[in-house]
Order: C-alpha cells, then sequence, then structure tokens
C-alpha cells in the first residue's frame, strides 16, 4: 500500500509533478493517507496555482492531528496567494 506514495516522491525528485500528483492520489485511495502525503500534495498544488485544492489537502493533513513543519507555513502561502489573486482580477473588465 506504500508504494504509491514511494513511487510519487520518486516522481517529485524527477521532477515530474504531474504523475508525482497522480500517485499522490492513488495512495489516498489505497489507504495510506498520511500528513506527508496530504502536504506533499498541497504543494503540488499550490505550484499548479490549483489554491483551493491546495488549501482542502492541507485541511486534511489538519485533521490527522499529527505534527507537521510544514502545515502552518504552507497554509501562509497559500492565503497570501489567494490574496494576491484577488487582488489580481480587475473589479470591472477593460
Amino acid at each position: 500500500k506504500v508504494l504509491h506514495a514511494v513511487v510519487a516522491e520518486a516522481y517529485i525528485n524527477l521532477k515530474r509533478l504531474d504523475l508525482a500528483e497522480l500517485y499522490y492520489t492513488k495512495a489516498i485511495a489505497d489507504g495510506v493517507a498520511t500528513v506527508d502525503v496530504y502536504v506533499n500534495l498541497s504543494q503540488l498544488c499550490r505550484i499548479k496555482k490549483s489554491l483551493i485544492e491546495a488549501d482542502s489537502y492541507l485541511q486534511q493533513a489538519k485533521k490527522l492531528e499529527v505534527p507537521h513543519i510544514m502545515i502552518q507555513q504552507l497554509s501562509a502561502q497559500i492565503q497570501s496567494e489567494k490574496l494576491n489573486l484577488d487582488t489580481d482580477i480587475p473589479a470591472y473588465p477593460e
């Protein structure tokens, strides 16, 4: 069951983020939903600018109630990037 998470980490090292995301989601489907898996998925989604999805994975990591050094930092980054996206959208079409 841990195989998908290990393969996902290998793909991250190879900079194949699309495949890493696929294998992390397979790990979750296999019942290997660890804090690391959720944090890594959150980071991958953040890189893709899928901030709602990134935040969702981070919330799942928090629910596991296992301390992780990246949760607070990643949460702050996602919230900051959400605010930046909101301010980049013009109020009226030009």
